[in-house]
């Protein structure tokens, strides 16, 4: 059985030919969301993210993790599923006045403000058809756009395209039209752009991580997730639950994911994991007893009491990863693949 105590070293270096050093240290970043109309955009700064994410955007808040570290790895790259973007207008007040706009990218890159400002009496319903008129030509051409009280803007013909900009009388939600599967992302995302070593994603389903796992597994890549799952901290049962996606993993024996339990995914804190190495070179550097600038010390989710060393033990015995309190710092143990190597 592992133990939380021992300090492990690095003894598996993973290396390619096909990539270049820069692109061993980045991380490419999957996402639902459509900020820009490309399938990969790369970006040296979190300054950079903020140009097309918002702040409460989980790209926006994984590059954050990512780029916190210290020293800080030199890029980032986002990748983008087919996806679509609702637009919910407020209702409009009795007297109207109030202004809806966002900025549509096509996929050739240029950028279209739309609006439409509302007039007494008027309805969501009435934004809505408002803000169709507004696109124009574009409804048809470069985009869909459908709904009656939401907006609804989906690929037309294949063709990319991103929003941003939207004025707080809008709620943004983004989600995948369902025609991509996870191993269909990675071999777009292979195909568009091979030139990077780690890989992580917004979607921690299990059933996502579970298909990432093995889509990655046959690539000269690595996988990292983190999960929730309070299964992971209780003993392994027979058959594994099916929301014990450490014990599943484990049961795989794949070399090249790796799991880091949190009870906040929020930030991705994979991607804070990934960030401490990503600027050194493979087999030069431990992924044991290391610190995550901006990551928390894991909790109970019922009690959201720090854990107590039976359930750490649990996460170890899935060869999965956990902050523990060394001394006077917060260190992630054990630094191991599911299989069980160390990284």
């Amino acid at each position: 059985m592992a133990q939380i105590e021992p300090i492990v070293k690095v003894d598996i270096v993973l290396e390619t030919s096909t990539q270049t050093r820069q692109g061993f240290g980045t991380l490419l970043f999957s996402t639902a969301d459509r900020r820009f109309p490309e399938v990969i955009r790369t970006y040296n700064s979190i300054t950079e993210v903020a140009t097309d994410y918002a702040t409460t955007d989980q790209a926006y808040k994984a590059a954050t993790s990512y780029f916190s570290q210290s020293p800080r790895p030199t890029r980032i790259k986002i990748g983008q599923e087919k996806a679509d973007v609702t637009l919910t207008p407020d209702d409009p007040s009795a007297s109207g006045g109030e202004i809806y706009t966002f900025d549509f990218i096509d996929n050739l890159g240029a950028k279209t403000t739309v609006t439409y400002t509302a007039t007494a009496g008027q309805t969501a319903a009435d934004v809505v058809t408002g803000l169709k008129a507004s696109l124009g030509a574009l409804d048809g051409t470069k985009v869909t756009a459908s709904g009656s009280t939401t907006l609804i803007l989906s690929e037309f013909s294949g063709l990319g395209f991103g929003t941003t900009s939207e004025t707080n009388t809008l709620t943004r939600t983004v989600a995948g039209d369902g025609t991509e599967t996870p191993a269909d992302l990675v071999a777009k995302y292979t195909a568009e752009d091979s030139d990077w070593y780690f890989y992580a994603s917004d979607d921690k389903t299990t059933s996502t991580v579970l298909a990432n796992a093995a889509a990655i597994e046959p690539l000269r890549k690595m996988y990292f997730y983190s999960t929730a799952a309070t299964e992971s901290l209780l003993t392994i049962t027979n058959p594994i639950a099916t929301d014990d996606v450490m014990a599943l993993l484990q049961d795989s024996g794949y070399d090249r994911t790796v799991g880091l339990w949190h009870d906040n995914l929020d930030n991705s804190p994979e991607c804070a994991y990934i960030g401490v190495n990503a600027p050194f070179d493979a087999g030069s550097v431990v992924w044991a007893n290391i610190e995550l600038a901006g990551i928390a010390s894991p909790k109970d989710p019922a009690t959201t009491l720090s854990l107590n060393a039976g359930q750490k033990q649990k996460v170890a015995d899935r060869n999965g990863n956990i902050q523990v309190v060394k001394g006077n710092a917060l260190v992630v143990r054990l630094g191991k693949v599911a299989g069980g190597e160390a990284i």
